[in-house]
């Protein structure tokens, strides 16, 4: 602490010792430094979302130097700083000031320039005013040129948009799909120079359709005819799938004009994305089973039904065709378990003979050959 102030102290004595007429010497030993500054943009007239670049000069016309001369540079809120091509110069109080500094003085006659490249918003409605100004710490003869400005108007722009489609969901491996690109203008302007660039995504460019393209370097670069507003342009590209094990393939398109800006930037660019999936092979279909043909039971007709004789037991097959009936239905008439089950009948009624014959059949049944035979016969006199 005490050796700094014996420097300040140190330093008074000197200034003292000096005398005031110190800067009145200096001004008279350099002169004056009449300092010029110039600014102009390029283009003329600004696009939206396109770049915008500054060209700034400085001059000391004399007849003395100027002594570490500063240059300031404002730019508009709607340009946004890309680069400056001097080290010396850096961010100022604003997002949009560039100061620069020059550490040495600059002799009389001497120039200097300093580039400044922005992009001018998507949103901006213009005018762009930028202005420099230019400083020393000596005097100067004419201050009218030491400030300058310039007004860039901004063009409409027109809107390009683009999208990807695929009528394939699934690609097989090493299998070709096809992708459209639609490029839509959607105006103001007409747009003479449209470029689509697309950068396959696991794929291999085959071919296109509609524009013509060119790969280079891993991109596909395709250029569109006049497009005035509210055309679209649809680009027709096939690409291969990699014979390697991948999920997707696809591609990302950007569309783009060279001269003509953008104010809304956010449809220009589109992405797609297809499954790869091996070939499905179809379902081996089992062998025909050979075709089984139902054993066909031959109808029993009233001809060829047994004669039921003396000896034969009555049974289902003394059972004409005819007198089935209701048979089928369990607890029925003339069913296996029903109540006429032994005689086979639905009740008898069509039968030949009705229940007396069949009562007269059970009768001889139970009697047998001895007992007709002993039965006596009598005579009617």
């Amino acid at each position: 602490m005490g050796r700094l102030v014996v420097m300040v102290v140190a330093g008074l004595v000197c200034l003292i010792a000096a005398g005031a007429p110190h800067a009145a010497r200096a001004e008279a030993r350099w002169g004056g430094a009449d300092l010029g500054v110039e600014i102009t943009a390029s283009p003329r007239t600004a696009q939206p979302g396109q770049p915008v670049v500054y060209d700034v000069r400085v001059r000391n016309n004399g007849p003395g130097d100027a002594v570490l001369p500063v240059l300031t540079v404002r730019l508009p809120r709607d340009v946004k700083i890309i680069n400056v091509n001097v080290g010396e110069c850096g961010r100022g109080r604003g997002t949009g000031e560039v100061v620069c500094r020059t550490p040495r003085d600059v002799h009389a006659s001497g120039t200097g320039q300093v580039v400044i490249t922005g992009l001018v918003r998507p949103t901006a409605h213009g005018p762009l005013r930028a202005q420099a100004e230019l400083t020393s710490q000596i005097a100067d003869p004419h201050p009218e040129n030491n400030t300058a400005e310039v007004v860039t108007p901004v063009a409409a722009g027109a809107d390009l948009a683009v999208g990807l489609a695929s009528a394939a969901r699934t690609a097989p491996p090493g299998g070709r799909f096809a992708i459209t690109a639609t490029v839509s203008n959607l105006g103001p302007k007409t747009v003479r120079d449209a470029y689509v660039f697309l950068e396959p995504r696991r794929a291999r460019f085959v071919s296109a359709a509609g524009a013509r393209c060119q790969e280079a370097a891993g991109f596909v670069g395709c250029a569109l005819p006049l497009m005035s507003a509210g055309t679209r342009s649809l680009i027709e590209l096939t690409f291969q799938a990699p014979r390697r094990a991948v999920d997707t393939v696809g591609a990302r398109a950007t569309v783009y004009a060279g001269k003509v800006g953008d104010p809304r930037p956010a449809n220009n660019s589109a992405s797609i994305r297809i499954a790869v999936a091996p070939a499905v092979k179809p379902a081996a279909t089992p062998a025909a089973r050979p075709a089984v043909t139902p054993a066909v039971t031959p109808a029993v007709t009233p001809e060829a039904a047994p004669e039921v004789g003396p000896d034969a037991s009555p049974g289902l097959g003394a059972v004409s065709a005819e007198s089935v009936g209701d048979a089928d239905r369990i607890g029925g008439p003339g069913h296996a378990l029903g109540g006429d089950a032994r005689r086979g009948t639905t009740g008898g009624e069509h039968h030949a003979g009705g229940r007396r014959h069949a009562a007269e059949q059970d009768q001889s049944h139970q009697r047998g050959p001895d007992d007709q035979r002993r039965k006596p016969v009598h005579s009617h006199t």
